[in-house]
C-alpha cells in the first residue's frame, strides 16, 4: 500500500502518483528477488533507490509512505519542456528511508506519445557509453507508464550518506543561483573576486568532464568531421525562428518596423547570409542543453567538486557539433544570466568583444570585479573549445574553425533564444550581443566574398 504525502495534488494526479510508486516499488521487489536484470548503468534498481531493504525480507504490514517535494518548494522553476519534476524519497516503518530521486513526469500525447520522457532516456542510453565520471551525470535509470502518463526516474541529485534527508532536500542549488549569489556579492561591495573565482573552478572541472564526453566517440574512431547547413544543425536551437512568419515578427519588434531593404540593421540579414552555408562540423558525444540551471549543487554551502551535478538530458546527443555545450552557455553568461545593473556604455563594450584577443585584454583592463570575472569565465569556455578541436585534429587553423564552428553557432543559438526575451535577465544585453555579431558576421562574410579572407575550414575527409 502506497500512501501519498503531497497536498496540492488534485484526486486525480493523486491517484497517477500513487500507481507511480507502486510500480516503482513493484521494480524494487522484483530487483530484490533478482527477477530482473540491472539496467543500462549495471545496477539494480534497488541498490540505487533504498539500499537500506538489503536486510529486511519484507516490508512488513506498515504502509509505504511515499513522499513527494516539487522544485518550487525548494526555490527552483520547472522547465520548458512541459514536464512536471518532482523530488521523492519512500519511508516505511523502522527501516531507513529510500534515498532521494528524481521523478520527471508527463502526460502522453495523443499522437506522439511522451516524446520529451522517451526521448530524454533514449539520449541517456546513448552518451552513457563515452561517460568517464559517471558520477557527476545524473541520468534517468527507470522509465515507465501508468495510465495517461509516462515517466522516468533519476538516481538523487541531493543524497549524501552524513545528512538527514529532509536537511539535504533543503539545500539544492544551481549555478544559476550561484551565478545570482556572485552579483549580490560584487554590488554590494562583498568579495566578489572569490565567489567569481569559484565559479570559474567550477566551469573549468565541467568542461574538463565534458571534453571526455565530447572526445569519446573520437576516441571510438568515429569520423569527426561531418558536412551539414547550420540550418539542419542547429534547427532545434534556432526554435522556429527562421521560418516567414517568425521573421517578419522578429524584424518588426527589433527594429520597429515591416521588414524591407532599409531594415539593414536587423540580424536577419547576417541569418540569411549564413544559415544555408555549408560547413564540416567537428562532432562529438555533447549533453546538449548545458545552461546555468542544469548545472545543481548537493547543498548550499560548500564549493567542493564533488557536490556539483549535471542535469537534463532531453537535448543530448551521440553524434552532434560540440559547440552547442559551449555557446548556449556564453549566451547565459552574455545576457540570459548577466547583471542588469551594467551601465549600457560597458555592456556594449562587453557585446564588441567578440575575438578571444579582445576578452583577454578586457581581462586585463577592466577595473570593475563583476565584469572581469564575467569575461574570465568566457574565457574559459573557448580555451576548452579550442583545446577539444585540438585533441581532435592535428594542425587546425584555429582561426578559420573558431569563426565558422563557434561564432557563427553563438549568433544562432543567441538568435533562438529570442523567443524566450522576456526570460532574460539583461534584454538590453541580448539586443546589443545579436545587433553586434550580425555586424562582425556581415564584414566577415564580405571579406570572404572579395577575396580578402578565405574564411574556410576545407571540405571534410
Amino acid at each position: 500500500m502506497i500512501e501519498i504525502c503531497y497536498e496540492w495534488e488534485d484526486e486525480q494526479n493523486r491517484r497517477v502518483l500513487e500507481k507511480i510508486g507502486e510500480n516503482i516499488i513493484k521494480r524494487i521487489c522484483s530487483s530484490r528477488s533478482q527477477k530482473v536484470e540491472p539496467d543500462y548503468l549495471g545496477l539494480r534498481i534497488d541498490e540505487i533507490i533504498w539500499p537500506y531493504l538489503s536486510k529486511q525480507k519484507d516490508f512488513g504490514e506498515e504502509p509505504v509512505r511515499m513522499n513527494l517535494i516539487p522544485l518550487e518548494r525548494l526555490g527552483q522553476s520547472q522547465g520548458k519542456s512541459g514536464s512536471k519534476i518532482l523530488l521523492c524519497y519512500f519511508e516505511c516503518g523502522n527501516i531507513l528511508p529510500s534515498i532521494p530521486m528524481i521523478i520527471k513526469r508527463e502526460i502522453k500525447d495523443e499522437r506522439s506519445g511522451s516524446k520529451h520522457i522517451c526521448q530524454e532516456f533514449e539520449n541517456a542510453t546513448k552518451i552513457y557509453p563515452f561517460l568517464r565520471r559517471k558520477d557527476i551525470f545524473i541520468l534517468p535509470f527507470y522509465k515507465a507508464s501508468v495510465e495517461d502518463t509516462e515517466f522516468i526516474v533519476s538516481n538523487s541529485i541531493v543524497y549524501s550518506p552524513d545528512r538527514r534527508i529532509d536537511t539535504t532536500i533543503s539545500h539544492i542549488e544551481t549555478f544559476m543561483d550561484r551565478l545570482r549569489i556572485f552579483e549580490a556579492e560584487a554590488f554590494s561591495g562583498g568579495d566578489a573576486e572569490k565567489k567569481g573565482e569559484e565559479l570559474i573552478e567550477t566551469i573549468n572541472y565541467l568542461y574538463a568532464c565534458l571534453q571526455d564526453l565530447h572526445l569519446g566517440p573520437f576516441a571510438s574512431k568515429h569520423d569527426i568531421l561531418k558536412e551539414n547547413t547550420y540550418c539542419i544543425e542547429y534547427d532545434k536551437y534556432l526554435r522556429g525562428m527562421v521560418d516567414a512568419n517568425a521573421k517578419n515578427k522578429f524584424c518588426y519588434f527589433w527594429c520597429g518596423k515591416v521588414r524591407n531593404s532599409e531594415c539593414q540593421e536587423c540580424p536577419l540579414f547576417a541569418i540569411e547570409k549564413v544559415v544555408d552555408k555549408k560547413v564540416c562540423f567537428h562532432q562529438g558525444c555533447i549533453h546538449g542543453d548545458f545552461h546555468p540551471r542544469n548545472i545543481v549543487y548537493l547543498t548550499a554551502t560548500t564549493s567542493s567538486f564533488n557536490d556539483v551535478s549535471i542535469i537534463d538530458y532531453g537535448w543530448s546527443n551521440d553524434l552532434a557539433h560540440i559547440a552547442k555545450d559551449y555557446v548556449l552557455m556564453e549566451c547565459n553568461f552574455r545576457f540570459m544570466a548577466i547583471s542588469s545593473k551594467i551601465s549600457p556604455n560597458r555592456l556594449l563594450k562587453l557585446q564588441k568583444s567578440i575575438e578571444t584577443e579582445e576578452i583577454t585584454k578586457s581581462i586585463k583592463s577592466c577595473e570593475d570585479t563583476y565584469e572581469r570575472e564575467i569575461y574570465k569565465m568566457i574565457e574559459c569556455l573557448r580555451s576548452s573549445f579550442i583545446d577539444t578541436i585540438s585533441k581532435m585534429q592535428a594542425d587546425i587553423n584555429q582561426e578559420k574553425i573558431f569563426y565558422e564552428e563557434y561564432i557563427i553557432p553563438l549568433f544562432l543559438v543567441g538568435y533562438g533564444l529570442v523567443k524566450y526575451y522576456g526570460e532574460s535577465e539583461n534584454q538590453l544585453a541580448h539586443r546589443t550581443m545579436l545587433d553586434e555579431l550580425a555586424k562582425y558576421i556581415l564584414e566577415k562574410e564580405r571579406n570572404m566574398e572579395n577575396g580578402k579572407s578565405d574564411g574556410c575550414s576545407g571540405r571534410c575527409n
